[in-house]
């Protein structure tokens, strides 16, 4: 009698695990059966109900970025982070502010995406400088230049990576020329070019000291600076900016760069996906995450857009046939530690 009693308390335990684990299971199980069918929206809240009762899983944070990346509102994407946000671990809160950055840029929440970037960087035990080099560039298109130019010295003072002290160091020198100090800002291209000249953002640097020769009318150092761009980086999209010819290419404010904007026409007429990975108001910042993409396998470029306004410049991958074939990309683009939304 008393071995039959321990049976029934072995099995009543047994059902009484499974009736608490199987709801959670069956959830992923759901969510995942409904993402397959295409039925993302209810995917997404199935996936919202897993990550509010397993906040001490180990697949927690990879779960809540695979349900991001299926949230085809980038405005809900972004609720859904903020509400999140607490239950992040300090392992991944570095990568988690700097994508609830990219999602605030990309909607126009300039003011929101610096803090995320900053927090970013604070997170990493400021390790992050790409994150606090974003927050820089944000800085400055916001006018803060004080901040901006605070910020990006100690990127380049602190950064380890040689791109990243690069592009702070022409962040600097644009802050400068923004500011008039163009002997400034000529001095410190010019001991980039100096210290950096096999570096691969040197047609970068050409561009910076190009315009700003055109803008001091010195037209016998700026034909130099364009001689060196045409004869040594003539496929780089730096020479493009600065080439005459380009017609179809507009000039823009800090920093210089230039875009191919589609009419508002051959928009409406795209019937194809595109998946969007990110959105700058800077599109120096657009054309080196395309860059990145491209490296990585992408057929990435950079398109412009007006939001309230304002310019932002986005990097697009696309076109894609189906939205299954773009839900494809986002998840490769997760996987390789990017992020991005399907738009039509």
């Amino acid at each position: 009698m008393k071995e039959i009693s321990i049976c029934r308390l072995i099995l009543f335990l047994i059902i009484l695990a499974a009736v608490k684990i199987y709801p959670e299971s069956s959830l992923l199980n759901d969510a995942r059966a409904a993402e397959k069918t295409g039925k993302y929206e209810d995917a997404v809240q199935l996936y919202n109900k897993w990550l509010n009762k397993n906040t001490g899983s180990d697949d927690y944070y990879e779960i809540l970025i695979h349900m991001l990346s299926i949230e085809k509102n980038p405005e809900m994407a972004l609720k859904f982070q903020k509400g999140f946000e607490n239950n992040i671990n300090s392992e991944n809160k570095s990568d988690f502010y700097e994508r609830m950055a990219r999602t605030e840029e990309m909607l126009g929440y300039i003011d929101e995406a610096e803090k995320s970037y900053r927090k970013a960087w604070l997170s990493s035990g400021r390790v992050n400088s790409k994150a606090l080099l974003s927050s820089a560039v944000l800085l400055f298109s916001m006018g803060k230049k004080d901040a901006a130019e605070k910020t990006a010295k100690k990127v380049s003072s602190e950064s380890k990576d040689n791109s990243t002290i690069i592009k702070s160091l022409i962040l600097l020198a644009n802050i400068y020329e923004s500011s008039g100090w163009n002997a400034k800002a000529e001095k410190l291209l010019l001991d980039v070019k100096k210290r950096y000249k096999n570096s691969e953002l040197m047609p970068a640097v050409l561009a910076s000291l190009f315009k700003l020769y055109k803008k001091e009318k010195n037209a016998a150092k700026s034909d130099q600076i364009f001689k060196e761009l045409q004869i040594s980086f003539p496929d780089s999209i730096y020479y493009a900016i600065v080439n005459p010819d380009n017609s179809n290419i507009e000039l823009f404010p800090n920093p210089g760069l230039l875009f191919n904007m589609p009419t508002e026409r051959a928009e409406k007429e795209i019937k194809t996906y595109s998946v969007q990975a990110g959105s700058f108001s800077v599109e120096e910042n657009a054309i080196y995450l395309v860059k990145d993409l491209k490296s990585a396998g992408f057929k990435a470029y950079v398109n412009g857009t007006s939001i309230n306004g304002r310019k932002y410049f986005r990097a697009i991958i696309g076109p894609i046939n189906s939205f299954k074939e773009a839900q494809k990309v986002v998840d490769d683009l997760t996987q390789k530690g990017y992020s991005g939304f399907i738009v039509k």
